[in-house]
């Protein structure tokens, strides 16, 4: 059964300089896996960057739906997030017991996601079940 559906498209312009913030900054929002993936192929670190911006951006919007009485901060939700990289489709692994700190009313959900990119824009569907 679904219990949460999240979509969010990035301008690419808006992540151009973050090649240049520090690990610090980058950390915020990233895990150091995913920004080091994000930087393992200079021409496409911008869309890296992108697409797992809107991949986190998805995923919440697919948890806030699944957990309507849930209030938690968009940042303290992507320490709890991480797009995972393979070879065949990317992975939203989420950490469902760091979460259960805010609400006892969260349970873990099966994560299903999916990314795209343009020469402009990256977009993230993230559908949550049970």
């Amino acid at each position: 059964m679904i219990r949460g559906i999240g979509i969010d498209s990035v301008e690419l312009s808006r992540c151009i300089l973050w090649n240049t913030y520090s690990a610090i900054q980058l950390e915020r929002i990233f895990s150091p896996q995913e920004i080091a993936y994000c930087f393992d192929h200079t021409p496409s670190t911008t869309q890296r960057f992108a697409a797992r911006f809107a991949a986190k951006e998805a995923s919440y919007k697919a948890v806030c739906a699944a957990f309507p009485d849930l209030r938690i901060p968009f940042l303290t939700f992507c320490k709890a997030s991480e797009l995972i990289h393979t070879p065949s489709a990317p992975i939203l692994s989420i950490n469902w017991s760091y979460l259960q700190q805010y609400s006892s009313a969260i349970k873990p959900l099966i994560c299903h996601v999916s990314l795209t990119h343009t020469r402009t824009q990256a977009t993230a569907l993230v559908i949550m079940e049970l």
